[in-house]
C-alpha cells in the first residue's frame, strides 16, 4: 500500500513508537489498577505489558494456535487488554492512518479494508521493536 506523505523509516518508527509509548498506559494507572509497583518509565511499562501479555495469553495452547510471536501479540490485542489502548474502532483507526500520512482520505474501500485487517498485527510488529529498540529480553515470550 503506497503511503501519502514520504518519510524516511527512522521517521516512520518514530511516529509508530509514539503512538504505542502514548497507547501504553501510564504507571500510576497500572499500579492502580494492577496493584503492581511500575516505575515510570517507558522500558518498565513496555516490560509490564509483555509480561501481561505472557501471563494473560501466551500458554501452549495460543502458542501452538499461533507459532508466530507477533500473531500471538495481535490477537490478544483483539481482546482489548487493559495495559495498552490500541484504537480499535475502523472509523477512528482510518483518521489516525490519514493523519499520519499512511493512507489517502479518499483511499479505496479495498486500501482501506486491507489496512484494517492487518492493523493489529502491525502494531504488535511495532511494539516488538519498541521492546528491542530498549533492549528488552523478549525471548522469554517464544
Amino acid at each position: 500500500m503506497k503511503t501519502t506523505i514520504k518519510r524516511t523509516s527512522k521517521q516512520w518508527n518514530e511516529i509508530y513508537f509514539k503512538y504505542i509509548e502514548d497507547q501504553i498506559k501510564s504507571a500510576d494507572d497500572i499500579n492502580n489498577d494492577y496493584g503492581a509497583n511500575i516505575p515510570d518509565t517507558l522500558k518498565d511499562r513496555l516490560s509490564f505489558v509483555l509480561s501481561c501479555f505472557n501471563s494473560e495469553y501466551n500458554d501452549q495452547y495460543n502458542k501452538k494456535r499461533y507459532p508466530n510471536l507477533t500473531n500471538r501479540i495481535a490477537d490478544w490485542f483483539m481482546g482489548l487488554p487493559g495495559v495498552i489502548d490500541i484504537d480499535f474502532e475502523n472509523y477512528k483507526i482510518l483518521q489516525l492512518c490519514e493523519k499520519w500520512g499512511v493512507i489517502a482520505p479518499d483511499a479505496k474501500e479495498a486500501q482501506q479494508d486491507k489496512l484494517l485487517e492487518g492493523w493489529f498485527v502491525f502494531i504488535a510488529h511495532y511494539l516488538l521493536k519498541l521492546a528491542k529498540k530498549h533492549k528488552i529480553d523478549i525471548d522469554y515470550l517464544y
